[in-house]
């Protein structure tokens, strides 16, 4: 969200916007498979069986992608009934992501997966382009306001201290990561090294996505639920002052501002 209103607000085009869009999208992918993944050593770590161990990921990831296939199919249905109308699509899809939200709960899916896959999968299916451009910005915007209120609300204070600090530790870790694979890969991807440093600096808003898999972790998992959201909220809540600043920065600075490349 903080990429996209930046990139928008500048009406910024080039290597770096383009490129931070996409691997903002790809990141979110990856963190969400990652964390489906890495929850069957949550798993073995708290003394289940290995069929946990394996096959829960396992129901989680595809559980979710299936999922998220039977909505897109049945949302593109509605579209095909409703027409191109802006008003009655909005409502439609609104109504569809509630659902989605209500059956990853009851289903026990990954709720963050299920409606990434469900958006991705619309615009896979939709051959006859039925959807319309849709704009969640003000409204998906409140929803995560919220869920991040009430994880800070929930959070243990007594472990806030120790996750201020393990919060710092996961920014800079983060930042080292994706710089390390940017630098790495910039001269095949034709990226001069100075537009490399930038994207680094344009990567570094944190998604309001991490809140949600915290959310989902800790329904799993309450035992690691406190001690995750202490850590996770605090680098959120850094990254919150710093990342839009510096994205902004890397945007202007590269020349791919509307004003810049006037």
């Amino acid at each position: 969200a903080v990429t996209l209103t930046i990139t928008r607000d500048l009406r910024a085009q080039g290597q770096v916007s383009e490129r931070a869009l996409l691997l903002t999208a790809l990141n979110s992918v990856y963190a969400f498979i990652a964390v489906g993944v890495l929850l069957s050593w949550i798993a073995r770590e708290h003394a289940l069986d290995w069929r946990a161990a394996v096959l829960h990921p396992l129901y989680l990831v595809f559980g979710s992608l299936l999922a998220a296939a039977i909505f897109a199919g049945a949302t593109l249905a509605l579209l095909r009934i409703l027409g191109r109308r802006h008003d009655a699509q909005f409502l439609c899809v609104l109504a569809m992501v509630a659902l989605a939200v209500w059956a990853a709960d009851t289903l026990r899916l990954s709720m963050a997966l299920m409606l990434l896959a469900y958006g991705v999968g619309i615009r896979i299916l939709d051959r006859h382009r039925l959807f319309v451009a849709l704009s969640f910005g003000r409204v998906g915007g409140i929803l995560l306001i919220f869920l991040f209120a009430m994880t800070a609300a929930r959070l243990d204070w007594a472990l806030v201290p120790a996750g201020a600090l393990a919060g710092g530790v996961l920014i800079a870790a983060r930042a080292a990561g994706k710089a390390l694979g940017i630098f790495a890969l910039a001269p095949a991807s034709g990226l001069p090294l100075r537009k490399a440093s930038l994207l680094t600096l344009a990567l570094m808003p944190m998604s309001g996505i991490a809140v949600i898999l915290v959310h989902d972790t800790a329904k799993f998992y309450p035992q690691i639920g406190p001690s995750l959201a202490a850590i996770v909220v605090s680098a959120i809540a850094m990254l919150e002052l710093l990342g839009p600043l510096l994205a902004h920065f890397a945007l202007v600075r590269a020349g791919e501002a509307a004003e810049e490349r006037q």
